[in-house]
């Protein structure tokens, strides 16, 4: 993404924040820093799961739900530190076969509940209500 769009982005992102509940994204790899899950996980308590931000209006919005994507080498170790942080923290995996934006299922390695996603939709959204095209 152009740096002009990204800061067009980012603006809009930050005026549509001031008015409704939106999407938060942060990425952070499940081993962490030199491997240690322990310390990015509680990196990811400290800096995400138990913030609040403040609004422009002066009230306080905290994070009600987390997804964290349970696919790849870490799945194990994603379900168990979920479980951990379950009145916030839930597996994710995406499912671009569904026909509805998500559902809730149950993992084929852990056999643990998780939410699947269709992320094109939602991806979708966003770009339509942020007024962003495709790049050619």
């Amino acid at each position: 993404m152009p740096d002009t769009q990204f800061f067009t982005f980012k603006e809009k992102l930050q005026k549509e924040l001031m008015i409704e509940p939106c999407l938060f994204v942060c990425e952070m790899d499940v081993t962490g820093a030199g491997g240690d899950a322990e310390t990015m996980y509680s990196q990811l308590d400290c800096m995400v799961l138990q913030r609040t931000w403040k609004r422009a209006d002066g009230s306080e919005l905290g994070l009600s739900r987390a997804l964290q994507d349970s696919g790849g080498h870490a799945t194990a170790e994603v379900h168990r530190r979920c479980k951990d942080r379950a009145h916030v923290l839930w597996p994710y995996r995406g499912s671009p076969d569904l026909t509805d934006p998500w559902k809730r299922g149950t993992d084929t390695v852990t056999h643990a509940r998780l939410i699947q996603g269709n992320a094109n939709y939602y991806k979708a959204q966003l770009a339509n209500k942020l007024e962003i095209t495709a790049m050619d």
